[in-house]
This record gives C-alpha cells, structure tokens and sequence, in this order.
C-alpha cells in the first residue's frame, strides 16, 4: 500500500490492465467455455462490456491526469463495488444453472476487486494527494 501512496497513478494502471484480463476472459474463455461455467452468454457479454469500459477508464486516467487522482480514484473504486455487487446478485439469480467452475471463477475476480477497491478507496481518502 505504501508504494501506491507514492505512485497513485499506478492503481489506474493496475485496474486498467486487470479490467482488460476480465474482459477477455469473459467475451472469449468463458464464453467458449460457458457450459463448463454454466453462465449464459448474454449474461457473459454484460460482464465483458462492462469490464471493457471500466479499463478504458483507468487507461485514460493513468494515461492523461498528472495530478488530483483523487476523484478519480473513488469513482473507479465505486464502480468497482457496483460490478461486484452486480456480479453476486447475478450469481444469486443463476445459481441453478452456474457451475463449481463458474462460482470459483467469480469469487476470484471478486476477492481480487476488493482488494483493489480497497486500495482505490484508502488512498482516495488520503489527505496528501492532490484534490
């Protein structure tokens, strides 16, 4: 945490490439492998979208913004949130039809969004960086 305080820019960074990895295994590997995940493609190619837009915005900002990364920071972290809870309530609502592969697969993306929601949130909330 503390080399993020240091270099915050580098949290879009993290999130951007993380968010294009989701995006890839949603739209292509479990997409071609939905039987074995047990999630309906529809369902997969929400996901994969909004994954998709979730590291255009992270890219941008590690890429554009010099300073007061704050903002942005806590609208990533939230959106972040937003997609896990999303992803719980679609998991619910399948449940019959996700398999053991497809729990497995969500509660890895998910452990690791709260990781990094964590860090977005902690470090949006530090008083240091620039507004």
């Amino acid at each position: 945490m503390r080399w993020f305080t240091t270099y915050p820019k580098m949290l879009f960074l993290i999130d951007g490439i993380g968010a294009l990895i989701s995006t890839f295994l949603l739209a292509i590997v479990l997409k071609t492998f939905h039987g074995f995940f047990g999630v309906q493609e529809e369902v997969l190619n929400w996901l994969s979208a909004l994954a998709f837009g979730f590291s255009l915005y992270s890219l941008a900002c590690f890429g554009l913004l010099k300073n007061h990364f704050k903002p942005f920071l806590a609208t990533i972290g939230i959106a972040n949130i937003l997609y896990c809870c999303l992803t719980i309530a679609l998991i619910i609502f399948y449940c019959p039809n996700i398999t053991f592969g497809g729990v497995v697969y969500f509660a890895l993306e998910i452990s690791i969004l709260v990781l990094l929601v964590i860090w977005e949130l902690t470090l949006a909330q530090k008083s240091y960086l620039s507004n």
